[in-house]
């Protein structure tokens, strides 16, 4: 049956209808919530009560005035048996050492492409750097050396000759670098074509008008 919540106005007409000579099954002054068959039993017995005088108005329209459909609380949860919550705690467990045997038989990812190249691009510059800094070096060592040497000459030849000894220590540094840079580019060169060439040999077996043949990749077979 469905409960209304209590009012003001109803609140006050409990007392005065469980104090009434004809009431048989008093309310509770406390109460929550009334269902409709009560709430329209208080209004005709203090409506009745209350005709032809200056009592308050306790008419079903009033009493309901405000009110609502009343929501008790939802019971409490069953407690929880010995039996359940052991389960629960096996449950829990077994999921652990699954998730933990996962982990450990997980195949270990390489490194990101990504982050090789950037690693080695760095690795070039750094080569790259250091080349540089060691001719500037060389250059600067000779014209300082040339110029500590001439020491007994005038300011404009000790300039020149040590000028024209930097010069030729450069020219000379870059012709070396040049080489060196050509050689390992052409062993780089070397090991990919090696690579390309083991990746491509192989075995197969053609059938031929002789039979079943051995062929070796990139080799032609005799039919």
């Amino acid at each position: 049956m469905v409960q209304l919540t209590m009012t003001p106005r109803l609140l006050r007409a409990i007392p005065i209808y469980n104090a009434l000579p004809t009431t048989t099954t008093p309310l509770p002054a406390d109460a929550e919530a009334l269902s409709h068959q009560e709430i329209h039993e208080v209004s005709r017995a203090l409506t009745t009560r209350s005709s032809g005088s200056g009592d308050e108005d306790y008419t079903f329209t009033t009493l309901l005035l405000g009110s609502s459909i009343f929501h008790s609380a939802p019971p409490p949860p069953p407690a929880k048996t010995a039996e359940y919550t052991a389960l629960m705690a096996r449950l829990k467990r077994d999921e652990e050492e699954r998730e933990y045997t996962s982990l450990l038989s997980a195949p270990r990812q390489a490194p990101s492409t990504s982050i090789l190249s950037e690693e080695e691009d760095w690795k070039l510059v750094k080569s790259q750097l250091s080349m540089i800094f060691n001719v500037l070096l060389s250059v600067l060592a000779t014209a300082a050396a040339v110029w500590k040497v001439a020491g007994g000459w005038d300011v404009a030849a000790r300039l020149g000759v040590a000028f024209v000894a930097a010069i030729v220590v450069a020219v000379a540094e870059v012709v070396l670098l040049w080489g060196y840079l050509g050689r390992i580019e052409e062993a780089g060169r070397r090991e990919k074509v090696k690579g390309e060439v083991k990746a491509k040999t192989g075995v197969s077996w053609v059938v031929g008008l002789g039979g079943v043949v051995e062929k070796r990749v990139g080799e032609g077979v005799d039919g």
